[in-house]
């Protein structure tokens, strides 16, 4: 379903990530997680090649993967997901920066919920 799209670009395009990202956000909307995350995960190889792990678009989809990743109860995979997108936009915007803020935040309150299951 519309992976053709990404078909006809080169392979590690950064236009097929930002196709991926699109394609795993309608997933979210739909509650097929699993294909999200999928989605997500291939979209974050190719960033991280083209634009390097701590590049905010690559926290970007660091951070929606994670919301992803704890509507499956994947709580350890979320927090790691979280902590990497907090960890981009504390580098690039600093610390106080809204998305490094709530990354690490819903990082903590997925290690209580991993801790109360």
């Amino acid at each position: 379903m519309g992976m053709e799209a990404t078909e006809s670009l080169p392979a590690g395009h950064p236009n097929t990530a930002r196709i991926l990202e699109g394609m795993a956000s309608m997933f979210c909307k739909l509650e097929r997680y699993e294909e999200a995350i999928g989605a997500f995960k291939r979209a974050l190889a190719i960033q991280r090649k083209v634009l390097g792990y701590e590049h905010p678009t690559t926290g970007n989809t660091q951070f929606k993967m994670a919301g992803a990743l704890v509507k499956l109860d994947r709580f350890e995979e979320a927090v790691s997901s979280y902590t990497a997108a907090a960890v981009a936009a504390t580098r690039t915007h600093g610390a106080e920066h809204a998305l490094a803020v709530e990354a690490r935040a819903a990082a903590e309150e997925c290690k209580a919920k991993q801790a109360a299951a």
